[in-house]
């Protein structure tokens, strides 16, 4: 088996057939090819589109929405995902329905709005507030501690 051949295995053994029924699934595979080569330089869209269309089960609606949540999620987010445009385009000159794109980054924007927005450090004014802020006391409030440390 060659070092390229590693990255387009298909699912395998007897569960190829069922994986490649569920759309979902299909779409999790293009959307992670498409990444994997819009990251990899020097990038070929050739390759790229070749192996996108050698997937199982792919259609032309799961290549729009594969390109609508790459395109859509994009928005306001920091220039990390500079990669979703070649994704994206992965996906069109594999052959997405262009005509269902827009519904598929209406989606993708609804999703990334109310999706949980990664771990994120506080800025400098909360962590002066946090500093200034008095500890609380180790006992409870009217309670003396006995010292005997039971």
């Amino acid at each position: 088996m060659s070092g390229k051949r590693w990255f387009t295995v298909g699912a395998g053994f007897y569960a190829g057939a069922m994986l490649t029924q569920n759309p979902r699934i299909v779409a999790s595979w293009v959307a992670g090819t498409a990444i994997r080569h819009a990251t990899h330089r020097p990038f070929d869209l050739t390759a790229a589109v070749e192996e996108v269309k050698r997937i199982e089960g792919v259609t032309p609606a799961i290549l729009a929405e594969v390109a609508g949540f790459y395109l859509g999620s994009i928005e306001g987010k920091p220039s990390s995902s500079w990669s979703h445009p070649l994704a994206a385009q992965i996906c069109f000159e594999a052959g997405a329905d262009l005509a269902l794109v827009p519904g598929a980054i209406e989606r993708a924007r609804a999703r990334s709005k109310v999706g949980w927005s990664g771990i994120t450090l506080p800025d400098e004014s909360v962590r002066r507030r946090a500093e200034s802020t008095p500890s609380p006391p180790s006992t409870p409030a009217g309670r003396k501690s006995s010292g005997s440390g039971r």
